[in-house]
């Protein structure tokens, strides 16, 4: 008898600390994962000039209350404009762009509802056209925050952002990637389309017996037929590359004018004729000819008319 009690009582030991161990297991994860707190983080994908960072919500909760500060550790890097959750109430709201500092005071209005990785509030920095390239900080520092329920007071801790600047190419090109001119036509500028164009722009021609170019404006002076190209060149500035952009010129003779549609001649003998148009040499010579026959058969008649008029008074006199 002793033997199976003492038997049974190991099974009920080693199964009750299984089952204590268990539930510490199960139960453990729930109950941090229901602690609410904020977190900084940096834009995944920060663009050539401009790096977000946000403060998110770890887990679903209510917000009632939250101070904050973004702040960077740089003069290269500027706080620009900061952006609270769309659902906070403006009265509730308070930012100081030189600070870097905000608050969300929500007491007396309904809790801010969040889910998981909610983005509370957002921070725009604007990186400077002199920045060289490497890595600059960024702190994103939920400082006190209170929940619903329980309304609990929570100092969050603030999270260092490292933000790698690298090198960039300038973004720029002509309006036009082709332009045609003749001799003779005056100066003319090709706008020239720049963005994150820090630096001075040279300019300057493939083909200066072509066109030559204002190395300063783009100013286009044209000197003889051909073709060229004209080039705009930026030079490398903090962490911009040297970038050029380009643009044909083709430079022909001018079209030849045309004869007057009026002119009564030509070296062939052509008449021109408004209704009819123009009649070949062989016509002309027909016409010629026509008009001698019209005047030999007028002088013929004269003539002939002559002749019965003095028979006619010869005839008179006799009687």
């Amino acid at each position: 008898m002793a033997r199976l009690l003492k038997h049974n009582f190991a099974k009920l030991l080693i199964g009750g600390i299984v089952v204590f161990l268990a539930t510490f297991l199960v139960s453990t994860p729930k109950t941090l994962a229901a602690d609410p707190y904020l977190y900084g983080e940096l834009g995944t994908s920060p663009s050539a000039d401009k790096i977000t960072a946000y403060i998110k919500a770890a887990v679903p909760n209510e917000l009632k209350y939250l101070t904050g500060t973004f702040t960077s550790q740089n003069s290269y890097i500027t706080l620009s404009s900061l952006k609270a959750h769309s659902s906070m109430p403006t009265s509730a709201i308070t930012e100081n762009l030189v600070s870097g500092k905000f608050t969300f005071d929500g007491d007396g209005l309904t809790p801010l509802s969040l889910n998981t990785n909610d983005i509370v509030w957002t921070a725009t920095f604007d990186i400077s056209n002199d920045t060289t390239i490497g890595t600059y900080g960024i702190e994103a520092c939920p400082e006190t925050a209170r929940f619903s329920p329980d309304e609990t007071q929570q100092y969050n801790d603030c999270a260092a952002l490292q933000v790698s600047v690298d090198a960039a190419y300038q973004d720029m090109h002509f309006k036009n990637p082709r332009v045609e001119k003749t001799i003779g036509e005056t100066e003319f500028t090709n706008p020239l389309i720049k963005t994150l164009v820090p630096g001075d722009v040279v300019y300057a021609s493939t083909d200066e017996d072509v066109a030559t170019v204002d190395q300063n404006t783009g100013k286009v002076t044209i000197r003889n037929t051909g073709n060229a190209e004209i080039v705009a060149i930026a030079s490398a500035y903090g962490r911009f590359y040297e970038t050029a952009a380009r643009y044909s010129l083709i430079v022909s003779e001018p079209a030849p004018e045309p004869e007057p549609a009026d002119s009564t001649t030509n070296e062939e003998g052509t008449i021109a004729v408004p209704d009819t148009g123009h009649f070949t040499g062989s016509n002309s010579a027909i016409s010629v000819a026509s008009a001698i026959g019209a005047i030999s058969i007028a002088i013929a008649s004269v003539i002939i008319l002559g002749k019965r008029t003095t028979k006619k008074k010869i005839r008179f006199d006799k009687k």
